[in-house]
C-alpha cells in the first residue's frame, strides 16, 4: 500500500473517530437540563396529550385544540414517549437526530457535488455554527425543518447533475412535503423563492426543465394533504385559522405581535454562523459573483447562495 493511500485510510478513521464522538456528546447532553418555557415546555406537552390521549390527528395543549402548526413533529415526539417514556431526553430525541441527519446530508451533497474534502469540511463547519448547535439541543421546529429543507436542497442539486435525475427529484418533492408537515407553507416557499431567484440572476432556466412537476406535485399533495384535509373536517374554522391567520396574518400584520426592525435576520446570520461568519460571508459573496456559463449550465455552487426569507437556519452543502 502507497504512503498516499495509507495516509488517506488514516484520515478516514480518524473522521469517522471524530463523528462518532460528535454523536455521543450531542446526544449525551440532552437530559442535561430541564426543559424552558414557552417554547420547549409547549413542544412536549402536544405530544405527551397526543400520545396519552389518543388523538393524533388534532393537537391538543391543555385540552384545547392547538392547530398554529403542523403535526409531524409531535407525532415524532409523542412516538418518541411512547418508546422512552417521557423525559428531556426523549422529549429533545427527534431534534438531536434532525440536527445529525443534517450534518450527514450536507456532508453526502458536499461530497457528491464537490469531492470528499468539501465534504469533510462543509460537515466540520456547519457542526460548529452558534446558531446551529443551540438549536440542534431544542425542542422546536426549526431543526427539524431544517433537516427536511436541506433533504430537498441536497437532492434538487443531485436532480441537476444525475443521468436519471427523477428519483432525485421526487426526493425533495417529498422532502418538501414533509417540510411542509413540520412547519407550513415556509417549507415550500422557500425553495420556490431560491429556484426563481437563481434563476432570474443566472439566466439559467434548466432546473425547472428537470423539476418533473408530473411525478413530484402528486406526491408532494398526496404527503400534505390527508391531515389538512381530516383537520378541516374536524374543525370547521381549521382552514381559515392555519392558511388566512397562521401564515399571512401572522407575518403580514400586527396581529401576532411580531414587530422586528429590517436588520433583524442578517444580524441572526451574522451571529448564528458564529465562528465561521467571515467565511459564510465570502462564500455568499463569491457565490453571487458566479453566474452559469450558458442557459444549460446549472450551477450548483450559486444556487444554495440565492437569498431567500429565512425562519430558520438551513444550511448548504458547500466546501
Amino acid at each position: 500500500m502507497s504512503e498516499s493511500l495509507r495516509l488517506a485510510s488514516r484520515e478516514r478513521w480518524i473522521y469517522g473517530a471524530l463523528a462518532a464522538l460528535l454523536t455521543v456528546l450531542w446526544l449525551a447532553t440532552l437530559a442535561a437540563r430541564p426543559l424552558f418555557n414557552p417554547d420547549e415546555g409547549r413542544y412536549a406537552e402536544i405530544p405527551r396529550e397526543m400520545q396519552s390521549g389518543g388523538d393524533w390527528v388534532i393537537p391538543h395543549l391543555n385540552g384545547l385544540a392547538y392547530i398554529e402548526k403542523p403535526p409531524l413533529q409531535y407525532w415524532a415526539t409523542a412516538l418518541s414517549f411512547r418508546l422512552l417514556g417521557p423525559s428531556e431526553f426523549a422529549a429533545r430525541l427527534y431534534s438531536a437526530l434532525s440536527a445529525l441527519g443534517t450534518i450527514l446530508l450536507t456532508w453526502l451533497a458536499a461530497c457528491r457535488l464537490w469531492g470528499p474534502d468539501a465534504g469533510w469540511r462543509a460537515a466540520a463547519i456547519l457542526s460548529g455554527m452558534l446558531m446551529f448547535v443551540v438549536l440542534g439541543q431544542l425542542l422546536t421546529l426549526d431543526m427539524s425543518l431544517t433537516f427536511y429543507m436541506t433533504l430537498s436542497l441536497a437532492a434538487f442539486l443531485s436532480a441537476q447533475q444525475a443521468a436519471q435525475p427523477r428519483r432525485w427529484m421526487l426526493l425533495a418533492w417529498a422532502a418538501t412535503g414533509l417540510g411542509v408537515l413540520t412547519k407550513g407553507l415556509v417549507a415550500a416557499a422557500i425553495p420556490a423563492a431560491v429556484l426563481i431567484l437563481y434563476s432570474l440572476y443566472a439566466r439559467d432556466a434548466s432546473p425547472w426543465r428537470r423539476l418533473y412537476v408530473k411525478w413530484g406535485l402528486p406526491l408532494f399533495l398526496a404527503i400534505t394533504v390527508p391531515w389538512h384535509w381530516l383537520a378541516a373536517r374536524r374543525l370547521s374554522d381549521f382552514l381559515e385559522f392555519f392558511f388566512v391567520h397562521e401564515h399571512f396574518a401572522r407575518y403580514l400584520t400586527p396581529i401576532a405581535d411580531r414587530h422586528e426592525p429590517w436588520w433583524f435576520f442578517g444580524g441572526v446570520f451574522l451571529a448564528g454562523s458564529m465562528p465561521w461568519t467571515l467565511s459564510a460571508l465570502r462564500v455568499l459573496g463569491g457565490g453571487w459573483r458566479q453566474r452559469g456559463g450558458s442557459p444549460a449550465a446549472f450551477n450548483p455552487a450559486l444556487f444554495p447562495s440565492a437569498p431567500a426569507p429565512v425562519t430558520a437556519p438551513a444550511p448548504a452543502p458547500q466546501g
